[in-house]
């Protein structure tokens, strides 16, 4: 990760945005995310938090058309395709990252949150729990989750304190063992020996 480029937000942000950079495929978890806002809004009557999606995907339409029937509209916001260089703009407006995919090679985007400061909630399956660390960077779940989901959410939205503390162990530990630069020299001395 370039940890110059992906870097915390300057200006504290005075809203509570829960989101995911993915995407919108039956694998990435964003029918999870869904019910789990569902859960959030009209069950535990957290109106306040929004949840944004940014991506595109075969089933961009039907979770549009979820969301609708489940009169979230005012909640999730359904941002669409993204060039990478405007994904910082995006991470920078979050205060939890999401990604409960059911496969995963590795997770560059949790990596990329966690430069900017950011805590992610992921589920426990491929790469994820190699850079997501449970209960230091964020939290680790089962996939097809809902229930969990919302509740860890929920945790972080009424702790900023522990959101805060995560954003930052996430942040460092992308510096310490992410950072791009570093990476490629390892990478060109492993060449030359």
């Amino acid at each position: 990760i370039n940890i110059n480029k992906f870097i915390p937000k300057k200006v504290k942000n005075n809203f509570f945005n829960v989101g995911t950079i993915k995407s919108i495929e039956s694998y990435n978890g964003i029918d999870c995310l869904i019910n789990a806002a569902d859960i959030i809004i009209n069950k535990m009557n957290y109106s306040n938090i929004k949840f944004i999606i940014v991506g595109k995907g075969s089933l961009l339409d039907e979770m549009k058309e979820k969301s609708r029937k489940l009169k979230l509209e005012k909640n999730i916001i359904f941002k669409g395709h993204i060039i990478h260089e405007k994904t910082i703009d995006y991470f920078q407006k979050l205060s939890v990252f999401i990604a409960v995919s059911t496969r995963e090679s590795f997770g560059v985007s949790i990596l990329e949150a966690g430069a900017c400061g950011i805590p992610s909630i992921t589920s426990n399956v491929g790469g994820l729990p190699e850079v997501n660390k449970d209960q230091l960077t964020g939290f680790i779940i089962p996939p097809n989750n809902p229930e969990i989901l919302a509740n860890k959410i929920i945790n972080l939205y009424e702790n900023e304190a522990l959101r805060k503390k995560m954003g930052n162990k996430a942040r460092v530990r992308v510096v310490n063992q992410f950072n791009w630069s570093n990476n490629i020299n390892k990478m060109l001395n492993i060449y030359k020996n």
